[in-house]
C-alpha cells in the first residue's frame, strides 16, 4: 500500500512540473484561485492524455486575395476570458484582448475602409471624383467577425484552456471578415464615374478667309486606365490596408495629341492663291450661276490632303445635282450655248488651278477650254464637265498637309481660293505665271434673211444665237526669281481654242411705196414725189443705209407733227390707202441670247 502510494505521488509529482514549466512561458495571468491542486484534481493522469488536435489543412480562397499571412509567434495564453493566443486580425494578434477589445480591433480597418472617401484626381486637368465603399458594393459581416472571436474567447478549466492555446498555436486562425469586394463592379463603376472625363484630340484650325491667316489653337486628348489602381485598391481592402479617412486612386493617363497642333501650324502660310470675277448682270440665269460658283466654293472649303495625294476637282465638288445645291446655268456645248447643271464650275476650277500653279504643286490632268473664256487670260485656265467625267486633278507635292478654303464676294463678284501649306521654298523665292497669244482665229459670221421679223425703220431688226468669239492659240510661260535672278521656262505648249462662229437672223430690205387718196390734203399728195425736206421718194429705200431711215423718220415726225399731223411713232402704224408704214418695234437691233460673259465655257463632249 506504500509502494502504490508513492508511486502515485511521483506521477502526479511529474504533471505538476511539466504544467509549471509551460506556465512560465504565458503571456496572460491566470486567476488567483486557480493553482497547481485544480490540476491535481482534474480527470486526467498527465499532461501527455491532453489531446491536441492536428492542424487542418490550409485552403486558399479561389479568386480572392488573402489578407497578410498570420504569424505562429505568439506566446500560449490560456487566461480565462480573454482571447486565445495565435488568432490574428489582418496580421495584428488578438491574443489576451477581452471579447470587446477584439471585436473592436478586428473590425477597425473595415471600418475605416467603410469611413474612407475614394478618389480619384486627374493630373492632366485637375478634375476630382469622391465616392465611397458602399457606393461601390463594398461589404462586410460584422456579426460573423463577432461569433468567430466568441468561439475564441478561452473557457473552462486550465487544461480545456491549455488544450485550445495548443490547437491555434498549431493552427493560426486569421478573422475573417466576410468582406465582399468584386475588382470588376468596381473597376467598372469607377469607369463610368469619369467617363466624361476622357477627350479625343482636337485638331487646331487655320483659315484664311478673313484675308489673313488666324490659327485656332486645338487640344490634347487624355484616356484613363484604372485597372492597376483598382486592383491595389481591392488588395488593400482585404489586406486591411486602408486606414485613412480618405483613399487615392491614381489612373494611368494618357496623354494624345492632335495631328495639327497649333506650333506645327504656325509654321504653315498662303502657299497659292488666285482670284477671279464673274462680273455679270443678275438676270435669273445668271443668278444660277453665281449660285453654282458659290455652292462649288463651299464644297471645296476646308478640305485638307495628305502628302501624294491626289486632288480631283470632281470629287471636291460631290454630286453635280440639283438636290445638292447645283442649278441649270450656262455651258458651251458643240459649238454653242446650252443650259446645264452645274454651270459656272468652270470657273472655280480654273481659279484653283492657278492657286495650284503658284503653290508650284504637280498637275495630275489639266485641259483648256474649246473657247476662249473671259476672266482669265488664255491657257490659264482648266475645265470640268460633270456629265461627261472631264476632270481636273493635281497632286499634293508638298512636304506636308495643305487645305483649300475659298469665298465668294457677292457685292463685288469676285470668288477668291487659298491653298495653305508648308511652304518649301527660300523665303526670297517668287514665282508667276505669263500667257502668251500666239495667233487669233477670225469667226465666221453668217447672215440670214428672215421675212418673220418684219421691216425695221430707223434701225434694222436682228437677232444674233450668241455673239462671235474669236479662236485663239496660246502657251504659258513659268517666270521664278531666286536671289533676284530670274528665269523663264516654257510650261505649257501650245492651247488651241476655237471660234465661236456666229449666225445673225436679219429683217429684210423693202421697197418703200405709198399710194395717196387724191382725197386727202394736197399736203400729202407730195409724199409720192418727195420728203418734206426735199429728198427725192423715188430713191430706191433698199439702198438706204439705217442712218437715212433714222433720219427719214425724225425728218417726217418733226415736219409733220407742225402741220398737226402724227408721223407713226414706235409701236403704231400710219396708213397710206390703207397701206401700213411699220416703224421698228424694238427701237435696235437686239439679240435672243443672254450676253456670253458670264456664260460657262466648258465643253460638253470632248
Amino acid at each position: 500500500m506504500k509502494k502504490n502510494f508513492r508511486k502515485s505521488a511521483a506521477v502526479l509529482m511529474a504533471a505538476a512540473m511539466v504544467f509549471s514549466l509551460n506556465l512560465t512561458g504565458f503571456a496572460a495571468e491566470e486567476n488567483a484561485e486557480e493553482t497547481v491542486s485544480d490540476v491535481e484534481s482534474a480527470d486526467v493522469e498527465s499532461a501527455e492524455d491532453v489531446d491536441i488536435a492536428p492542424a487542418p489543412e490550409e485552403e486558399t480562397p479561389v479568386d480572392v486575395i488573402a489578407p497578410t499571412e498570420v504569424t505562429a509567434s505568439d506566446k500560449l495564453n490560456v487566461a480565462r476570458g480573454t482571447i486565445v493566443s495565435n488568432i490574428f486580425s489582418y496580421g495584428e494578434s488578438l491574443s489576451g484582448m477581452t471579447l470587446n477589445e477584439a471585436i473592436k480591433k478586428a473590425g477597425a480597418s473595415m471600418k475605416n475602409l467603410m469611413r474612407a472617401a475614394i478618389t480619384i484626381t486627374s493630373e492632366d486637368t485637375g478634375a476630382h471624383y469622391t465616392t465611397f465603399a458602399t457606393d461601390l458594393g463594398i461589404s462586410w459581416d460584422e456579426d460573423a467577425v463577432e461569433a468567430q472571436l466568441e468561439a475564441a474567447v478561452l473557457d473552462g478549466n486550465i487544461v480545456e484552456r491549455y488544450k485550445m492555446a495548443k490547437d491555434y498555436q498549431a493552427s493560426p486562425v486569421s478573422v475573417d471578415t466576410g468582406t465582399v469586394c468584386d475588382e470588376a463592379k468596381v473597376l467598372e463603376a469607377l469607369k463610368e464615374a469619369i467617363a466624361d472625363w476622357e477627350s479625343t484630340p482636337v485638331n487646331a484650325e487655320i483659315s484664311a478667309l478673313t484675308g489673313e491667316l488666324v490659327v485656332t489653337p486645338g487640344h490634347n486628348g487624355c484616356t484613363y486606365d484604372l485597372t492597376n489602381g483598382v486592383h491595389q485598391f481591392v488588395n488593400d481592402v482585404y489586406s486591411g490596408n486602408i486606414t485613412d479617412r480618405e483613399y487615392a486612386i491614381d489612373p494611368a493617363e494618357s496623354i494624345t495629341e492632335p495631328e495639327f497642333t497649333t506650333e506645327r501650324l504656325q509654321g504653315w502660310s498662303i502657299i497659292g492663291k488666285c482670284t477671279t470675277e464673274y462680273a455679270v448682270p443678275r438676270t435669273p440665269v445668271l443668278a444660277n450661276r453665281e449660285q453654282n460658283l458659290k455652292r462649288g466654293i463651299e464644297m471645296l472649303t476646308g478640305r485638307t490632303f495628305a502628302p501624294g495625294e491626289t486632288v480631283s476637282a470632281l470629287d471636291l465638288y460631290g454630286a453635280v445635282t440639283y438636290d445638292n445645291g447645283y442649278r441649270p446655268a450656262g455651258t458651251y456645248i458643240s459649238g454653242g450655248h446650252q443650259d446645264e447643271i452645274g454651270g459656272g464650275l468652270c470657273q472655280v476650277t480654273t481659279t484653283l488651278y492657278n492657286a495650284v500653279l503658284l503653290a508650284e504643286l504637280d498637275i495630275a490632268y489639266r485641259h483648256n477650254h474649246s473657247y476662249l473664256v473671259n476672266y482669265i487670260p488664255p491657257g490659264l485656265d482648266a475645265m470640268v464637265y460633270p456629265q461627261g467625267g472631264a476632270d481636273f486633278k493635281f497632286v499634293n507635292s508638298s512636304s506636308d498637309y495643305i487645305k483649300l478654303e475659298g469665298s465668294i464676294d457677292l457685292d463685288t463678284q469676285f470668288i477668291h481660293i487659298w491653298i495653305i501649306g508648308k511652304e518649301d521654298h527660300a523665303a526670297d523665292h517668287q514665282v508667276r505665271y505669263e500667257s502668251e497669244l500666239l495667233s487669233v482665229i477670225p469667226a465666221a459670221i453668217t447672215r440670214v434673211e428672215d421675212p418673220s421679223l418684219g421691216i425695221g425703220w430707223g434701225s434694222r431688226k436682228f437677232v444674233k444665237a450668241s455673239d462671235p468669239i474669236n479662236g485663239a492659240q496660246a502657251r504659258v510661260w513659268k517666270v521664278t526669281t531666286d536671289g533676284g535672278v530670274e528665269t523663264r521656262t516654257l510650261f505649257t505648249n501650245t492651247d488651241t481654242y476655237k471660234p465661236m462662229n456666229c449666225t445673225i437672223n436679219e429683217a429684210p430690205d423693202v421697197m418703200v411705196t405709198m399710194t395717196i387718196n387724191n382725197s386727202l390734203d394736197a399736203y400729202f399728195t407730195g409724199l409720192s414725189t418727195t420728203f418734206l425736206d426735199g429728198t427725192s421718194i423715188g430713191t430706191n429705200p433698199a439702198t438706204w443705209s439705217i442712218d437715212q431711215r433714222a433720219a427719214f423718220n425724225a425728218s417726217m415726225a418733226a415736219q409733220m407733227s407742225a402741220k398737226g399731223y402724227t408721223w407713226p411713232d414706235q409701236g403704231s402704224a400710219f396708213s397710206f390707202d390703207g397701206k401700213q408704214l411699220l416703224p421698228d418695234e424694238t427701237g435696235s437691233g437686239s439679240s435672243s441670247s443672254e450676253e456670253s460673259e458670264g456664260s460657262e465655257e466648258s465643253e460638253g463632249g470632248e
